[in-house]
């Protein structure tokens, strides 16, 4: 996307440095998701459309490994998230 090439382009330190804390990320992925769903034939021809919640993690999103009850929570609301998407509920926020 432009505004993520012009983040790369235009932010930068006194060092010459690309500012990554400054790269939104989440447009980065929301996009590539959207082209991709949007070139899916069967994602298309099933009536479907995509619709995003935008969310910025900054460096706790990106710093360290995830600890064992990081990877159980994660996996819970997936599966959560899955059981949602399988009863046709969208527009909710899944919890453990």
């Amino acid at each position: 996307p432009t505004a993520i090439q012009m983040q790369l382009l235009l932010d930068r330190d006194a060092h010459g440095n690309v500012n990554v804390a400054a790269i939104e990320m989440e447009h980065l992925v929301s996009s590539m998701v959207e082209r991709r769903l949007r070139d899916d034939a069967a994602f298309v021809g099933a009536g479907h459309h995509y619709a995003h919640q935008l969310h910025y993690f900054g460096y706790e999103g990106r710093s360290a490994l995830p600890s064992l009850f990081d990877s159980a929570y994660c996996y819970a609301l997936g599966a959560v998230g899955a059981l949602l998407l399988n009863a046709r509920r969208t527009g909710v926020i899944a919890s453990v």
